[in-house]
């Protein structure tokens, strides 16, 4: 009984493995360029084909990215070395930044305070270069800055 049972989950790993589909290499370039938009979130406009690409691999029942190895062969990304960075800035729309802090003093002297505007800058290089096509430098403001507000003590 216990043989039966096993031979049969065996012979059922076995078909499983015979009907699944073998992995989809990449067909087009924006299939490989999804490699290197989606760690910076598919910036708008230069990734957007990227995008529908793994929408499409995706409708069509496939991994979302194609093997980096049929990128590579295709597109002479041998040994490509992929990487991001996501700077972060504060910067104030009015007054200037102090202490992590926007001040601002009004012409009777009384000082305002807020929360900076935080920027995130994400790029991604390949091979430590940004001049590959497309280029990857998104921004997008991850806190907007607060309203400057009277501080305590002020009239």
């Amino acid at each position: 009984m216990i043989f039966a049972a096993f031979t049969a989950l065996v012979f059922g790993l076995f078909a499983l493995q015979a009907i699944q589909p073998p992995l989809a290499p990449a067909q087009t370039f924006a299939e490989c360029q999804a490699w290197l938009c989606l760690p910076g979130g598919f910036p708008p406009s230069e990734c957007t084909p990227a995008e529908h690409a793994v929408n499409r691999r995706l409708d069509r029942l496939l991994p979302a990215l194609p093997s980096w190895s049929s990128c590579a062969a295709r597109w002479g990304w041998d040994m490509a070395n992929l990487s991001h960075t996501e700077p972060r800035t504060e910067s104030c729309p009015s007054g200037t930044l102090s202490g992590g802090q926007c001040r601002d003093t009004d012409p009777q002297g009384c000082t305002y305070s807020g929360t900076p505007q935080e920027t995130v800058t994400i790029t991604v290089a390949v091979d430590g270069s940004t001049s590959f096509s497309p280029n990857h430098r998104h921004r997008r403001i991850t806190r907007p800055a607060g309203a400057l507000i009277l501080d305590p003590g002020q009239d």
